[in-house]
């Protein structure tokens, strides 16, 4: 069978065929007649199945478009846990530094995955502030990981 088309056609007129010469058959043959239409249409039900065999089965070939498509769904994951980890921590230091009295600051936060989880990488600070009370405000935020920088002048909004 070359398309699904051609089997359905081949079921549709088999069973065309069948209904027009029962239709025909002598009321004596109707029982025979019966049994060989259901052969004939079973035989085209599975006419398909006949060039299939276990050994020509690729299993792996089957099941890898499944994994491809998992690593790509925890890859997206993955990268959506990141991006609500920075805006969640850019939000709480702008909180903390407002708290400080630090309200002429731009905070961009990147995060990135270490070993023990997610943690900023990089946070940048533009505006005008001091950088000890700065720090102050930042250290609840800090890792081994981060590094952070302060850049004076106007920040954009």
């Amino acid at each position: 069978m070359e398309s699904l088309r051609d089997w359905v056609l081949l079921l549709g007129g088999t069973a065309l065929l069948s209904a027009v010469i029962g239709a025909l058959a002598p009321p004596g043959a109707k029982q025979a007649f019966r049994v060989l239409c259901a052969v004939s249409v079973l035989y085209a039900v599975l006419l398909p199945l006949r060039g299939f065999s276990l050994a020509s089965l690729d299993l792996e070939g089957l099941l890898q478009p499944q994994t491809q498509t998992q690593e790509a769904a925890d890859a997206r994951a993955q990268d959506a846990a990141l991006l609500a980890a920075q805006i969640t921590l850019r939000q709480e230091i702008e909180g903390a530094l407002q708290r400080a009295g630090l309200t002429q600051l731009a905070v961009e936060v990147r995060c990135a995955r270490f070993d023990d989880g997610i943690a900023p990488a990089q946070i940048t600070l533009r505006g005008t502030g001091d950088r000890a009370a700065v720090l102050s405000a930042l250290q609840p935020f800090l890792t081994a990981h981060t590094r952070w920088t302060l850049t004076e002048g106007a920040h954009d909004d």
